[in-house]
């Protein structure tokens, strides 16, 4: 089975961003995962999209989990939004176009990419997760309007300090734990969030965005 076009095309740059990382020749990356260095060579430079069984294969071999490798590929394609188009409602038909519908309507973790004004993508998965849907609100809000406490599910937030708002800043944070209890989620829910700043073409953040999921067996 091989992956989508939009997907395949990004996962092939962060499987060579990984290998990079590790300090791995593709030789090397060959004989961990068995798979032919030519192979390798054509995934990396994107003229071949690894199928799904060779993802896994290559996940084991860069020591990193299949879900966490599919999640930098989230990030990294949330990344390429148009921010300017997206907030106009502009985004045009073509690759924006697929990204973005697949953003909103494929992914089972929460997204949400957001500028100083506001909301610019709140997918149907983040409205799962956190009970609620999107607000128009100033990022200073966020906090109190979403229940959003600190992972010992007592200390509310500082909307400042949310992984969204610090991402908004240019930062980049990776499986912060925090807790989500409002009036209609009452029990409580444990979120991993994984946050990046999405930049300008000058180099500075023009929004910010979250990718979260619910950690399984650990509502507050």
């Amino acid at each position: 089975m091989e992956l989508p076009e939009s997907f395949a095309a990004v996962c092939c740059s962060v499987l060579r961003e990984r290998r990079l990382k590790l300090g791995l020749s593709q030789e090397e990356l060959a004989r961990r995962s068995g798979l032919a260095r030519s192979y390798i060579c054509d995934v990396e430079r994107g003229a071949r999209h690894p199928a799904l069984r060779n993802v896994a294969i290559l996940s084991a071999a860069l020591e990193i989990s299949t879900s966490d490798l599919i999640s930098d590929v989230e990030l990294a394609l949330a990344s390429r939004v148009d921010v300017a188009k997206l907030k106009e409602s502009q985004i045009e038909a073509g690759l924006q176009t697929e990204i973005v519908e697949y953003l909103h309507s494929c992914l089972n973790d929460g997204v949400v990419i957001a500028d100083q004004d506001g909301f610019l993508l709140y997918n149907q998965a983040a409205e799962q997760i956190l009970g609620l849907g999107k607000k128009d609100m100033k990022p200073s809000e966020w906090a109190q309007a979403y229940g959003v406490y600190r992972d010992d599910g007592v200390t509310p937030f500082v909307s400042a300090d949310l992984p969204l708002s610090r991402a908004l800043n240019g930062e980049s944070l990776d499986h912060v734990k925090v807790v989500i209890r409002h009036e209609n989620m009452p029990e409580g829910r444990t979120i991993s969030v994984r946050a990046r700043p999405i930049m300008d073409g000058s180099g500075q953040p023009a929004a910010g965005m979250v990718l979260f999921k619910e950690v399984p067996g650990n509502n507050a």
